[in-house]
């Protein structure tokens, strides 16, 4: 069901709105586009203009914004005086009638700048004209009739202070007429231009009927553009399109219940002006009203930054009872809480964001802020969010750089001290800043691991050409990795040892394996052990040729010798021959060794 009337969605500001003698009507949309609010001087951006999201639940629901009195001083506030005679330009006569109530008015209005004639009633005071604040509607103030219903609903007063102003321009109206009031929030008034509801007429009726409606959508009750994708008109017209609109919360969703239709780019682009043909601007101004008048229509804005990302009221109110015992069940009280205090005290308000988990995870932010908590949650609302950060969790994330160096690739600060039981100790579980410098002052020179995926000793095993280079010197095999040897794509795990397979210039890997020539012998592998390399290439160049060992299973010098005559007749018995002949020439010729 549409609930508005056409100006409702086309503006909010009248020259004049005139109701023929007997029946409440709709002026046509050609007049009620020329209207041009009072607001322009400094009204808000539009740049923030959200249209799935122009008011949040917390705002609309919240009652306690205004006392009765703070009303009607707001009211007052709008009207410098209530003018006499209205516009002279306009009225030709005014005849008085109903004992001083009531004024009836001929003159003419100014419609796309041509002058039509218009007759209208006007309400008086002892005959002269009355604005609303001073006004009264069966004995209650117009501030009464509000507050009563903002309570009533736990709907925030300003909302409906608002939907006065963009509806029937009410609130800076110096002498609103009797059809104003009697649709003065354009409920019940449908977009087909045939007059308003006389059942819901009347100042009071309309101010609770649009606090209920507001209520029952914000309850989960109906709306014909609930919460999630809408495809929703720009104007009543159709022909003037459409698109989708992702609505994000019911208060949104109430507004659309009310008011159908969105602005379009040529709409925000006029601010509080008009934007032919198609412009529709009942939700553009009462977003432009609300700003101007009460501050941001987000619910947990803070110097100018939107909180919503992570403050929740609920989820705040129920982890903490302390909370909840000191503001009720307020959402905008909690919030104010949490800036107070629940920020900087690390409390978590959504589930989404604790602060400590964010500080715990990120060394680079513990290096810009320190224990500035507050800092923490202004970072991933103005960055770590769009980011891709993390911001829940127990993970504890160290340092890994020290001194300019990233030691990421050997280093981990939770691998590091739960490997050592004496750092976990001697540190603890977030003493990284002195852990990383234990682990390059002392940890490498050690030898201790720190990380899984590289271990100093196994990455010194195997890569003779590094043991060449560095011998015993243990962190040089740490800042190889890091500069080259993860590059070269380089194992740094494993227990296998590559023993050198060269020995003074010549590359005897073609028929040398150093494990396979100390595992072949016995009597070598006592002499020089599992990593002696060294003394075991300098025993097979030196005697375990001539001596006809095997250094490499796909090499059998006796049978290289049987198989190939010229061989034989080239180098006789001499066995060294047979290995040099196979590095330099076999191998290439295809000849077989085994």
């Amino acid at each position: 069901m549409n609930q508005l009337r056409i100006s409702s969605t086309l503006s909010s500001k009248r020259i004049a709105i005139f109701t023929f003698f007997a029946t409440i009507s709709v002026f046509t949309s050609i007049v009620l586009i020329l209207l041009t609010p009072q607001q322009t001087a400094n009204a808000v951006s539009l740049d923030s203009f959200k249209p799935g999201r122009i008011i949040d639940d917390a705002v609309m629901s919240n009652k306690n914004t205004m006392t009765e009195t703070a009303i009607q001083t707001f009211l007052k506030s709008k009207v410098s005086s209530c003018t006499s005679k209205g516009n002279n330009n306009y009225i030709n006569q005014l005849t008085i009638v109903d004992n001083g109530t009531r004024g009836y008015v001929t003159g003419t209005m100014l419609v796309n700048g041509e002058r039509v004639p218009a007759t209208w009633w006007w309400n008086l005071k002892d005959g002269h004209f009355v604005c609303m604040a001073d006004d009264t509607f069966d004995g209650e103030t117009a501030a009464h009739i509000i507050w009563q219903a903002a309570q009533d609903y736990s709907i925030n007063p300003q909302v409906l202070i608002v939907l006065l102003e963009k509806e029937q321009g009410l609130i800076s109206d110096g002498y609103p007429n009797n059809h104003q009031y009697a649709a003065a929030t354009g409920f019940d008034c449908p977009d087909n231009g045939n007059g308003c509801s006389s059942a819901n007429a009347g100042f009071k009726m309309q101010i609770r009927k649009a606090a209920a409606l507001f209520r029952e959508v914000l309850d989960g009750g109906w709306s014909n553009y609930p919460v999630g994708s809408n495809d929703i008109q720009y104007n009543p017209n159709k022909s003037c399109g459409s698109s989708i609109v992702t609505i994000e919360n019911r208060a949104t969703s109430a507004l659309y219940r009310y008011t159908p239709y969105q602005p379009n780019n040529e709409a925000l682009a006029a601010g509080y002006g008009s934007a032919l043909p198609c412009g529709a601007y009942g939700n553009r101004n009462f977003y432009l009203y609300f700003n101007d008048w009460f501050g941001s229509t987000f619910a947990f804005i803070y110097s100018g930054v939107d909180f919503s990302t992570i403050f929740d009221a609920d989820y705040y109110l129920n982890r903490y009872p302390d909370v909840r015992g000191a503001v009720s069940s307020s959402p905008i009280d909690a919030f104010d809480h949490f800036i107070k205090h629940g920020m900087s005290e690390g409390r978590q308000a959504s589930e989404r964001f604790n602060a400590i988990s964010y500080k715990d995870r990120y060394p680079d932010l513990r290096a810009a802020f320190g224990n500035d908590i507050v800092k923490y949650a202004i970072h991933y609302i103005l960055h770590g969010m769009a980011e891709g950060r993390t911001a829940t969790g127990n993970k504890f994330v160290g340092v890994s750089s020290y001194k300019g160096v990233d030691y990421s690739l050997v280093y981990d600060f939770n691998y590091y001290i739960n490997t050592y039981s004496d750092l976990k100790a001697a540190f603890g579980t977030k003493g990284d800043l002195r852990a990383i410098e234990h682990f390059v002052q002392d940890g490498m020179a050690e030898g201790r691991s720190g990380r899984e995926s590289f271990n100093v000793i196994s990455y010194k095993d195997r890569y003779p050409d590094l043991r060449a280079a560095f011998g015993n010197y243990l962190p040089a095999y740490y800042l190889h990795y890091i500069q080259y040897g993860y590059k070269e794509g380089r194992t740094a795990t494993g227990n296998k040892f590559v023993g050198v397979s060269s020995y003074k210039g010549v590359d005897y890997s073609l028929v040398y394996d150093f494990n396979y020539y100390i595992n072949t012998y016995s009597d070598l592998k006592a002499a020089f052990g599992t990593k002696g390399d060294l003394r075991a290439i300098e025993h097979f160049v030196q005697d375990g040729m001539a001596e006809g060992r095997s250094g490499r299973e796909s090499f059998n010098v006796i049978s290289y010798k049987d198989r190939y005559p010229d061989l034989r007749a080239a180098f006789g018995n001499y066995l060294p021959a047979y290995y040099l002949h196979y590095i330099q020439y076999g191998y290439k010729e295809g000849r077989t060794a085994n």
